[in-house]
């Protein structure tokens, strides 16, 4: 299994509603898993703002056969974790099941606005940390089910999927692994030589990063990761690469420890910034602390995806019975500041 988010969209729900759910050409036909697409595109089309939806795919290896019931547990934890405390009416996702390729493929559409408040909500934000929490939920998700790890590809190049240049760094991304695998390229040398009769030329080469520039372009291109770094050794990092696909437990360990800990920072930041709840200096209790060392790897990713925020229900419920009681309560008797006049 693995998790994939897309490029924010700036346009009508109708273009991505129209991809998701159009028939022809799809056998068996789309299928929509969950949501309302009506009150989806509603939220869409009403945004003022230029980005109006994010979507993005959790798609499923051809031996990877989930049930519907694994699939409504992933939407549940997938909701819990990347919008928490936000219900379906405020933030409501669409899954739209998609199986005519031989496999299982679960897309998401998101709204960027918060139905009760109007601000603005990204389930797909930009940046790094989140970069790392999807990955973080991918592994966990796949350990709990017993499916195989994606690998950490170490003959990528980094770069972002708002980079305008992200098409022509993904084609490197799938020629280089290839060009290792077949023994043609064992180093950055290697890749060096083998792009000057392509038409490539360096414009630049750093220790962790080469630049490059196509003859039929006119602005360069950086790549950079650890096969782009001076001294890489190609089949070292495939190595590691294929290594990763088997986490010691210690390793789920970790990748459930920081997917909590971004949960609980994301739900704090969105109870701020969505309902004006301040965030909560008190520490996880020591007993959770204890109750979570002890738990293996394993149980830790099977508890993730049952896991409860009692906090974070308890500090929205006694907001909203102050915010009822400030209501209720007897209106101040107003009072003429001085120098007023009518």
């Amino acid at each position: 299994m693995i998790v994939s988010t897309f490029k924010t969209g700036t346009g009508k729900a109708s273009g991505p509603l129209n991809y998701l759910l159009k028939k022809h050409n799809r056998n068996p036909p789309a299928e929509i898993f969950q949501g309302d697409s009506k009150l989806l595109q509603v939220l869409i089309d009403s945004n003022p703002r230029k980005f109006k939806y994010s979507s993005g795919v959790i798609a499923f290896r051809d031996n990877e056969q989930p049930t519907d019931e694994q699939l409504r547990q992933i939407v549940r934890a997938f909701e819990k974790t990347f919008k928490p405390a936000l219900d379906s009416d405020r933030v409501p996702l669409l899954w739209v099941l998609h199986r005519d390729k031989g496999n299982t493929e679960l897309h998401f559409l998101a709204p960027m606005q918060d139905a009760k408040t109007g601000k603005q909500f990204n389930i797909c934000p930009p940046g790094k940390a989140f970069q790392q929490m999807y990955r973080d939920f991918q592994t966990v998700a796949n350990h709990r089910y017993g499916w195989e790890q994606v690998p950490t590809n170490l003959l990528r190049s980094e770069f972002s999927r708002f980079d305008e240049q992200a098409k022509l760094k993904e084609q490197f991304c799938d020629k280089v692994p290839r060009l290792a695998k077949s023994g043609k390229l064992k180093n950055r040398e290697d890749l060096l030589e083998w792009l000057k009769p392509q038409g490539f030329t360096v414009t630049r080469l750093g220790n962790d990063y080469v630049s490059l520039k196509h003859s039929t372009q006119k602005k360069a291109f950086r790549l950079k990761g650890p096969a782009f770094t001076e001294g890489a050794d190609y089949q070292s990092l495939l190595a590691t690469s294929e290594a990763s696909k088997q986490l010691t437990d210690e390793e789920i360990r970790k990748a459930v420890a920081r997917l909590a800990s971004a949960t609980k920072n994301r739900t704090e930041s969105l109870l701020e910034h969505l309902d004006g709840i301040p965030r909560t200096t008190k520490p996880l209790k020591e007993q959770e602390n204890e109750r979570a060392k002890a738990l293996s790897g394993a149980e830790q990713a099977r508890a993730f995806f049952t896991i409860s925020k009692p906090d974070v229900l308890q500090r929205m419920k006694a907001m909203e019975e102050a915010r009822k009681a400030t209501a209720t309560a007897d209106p101040p008797q107003s009072s003429k500041p001085k120098g007023f006049k009518l």
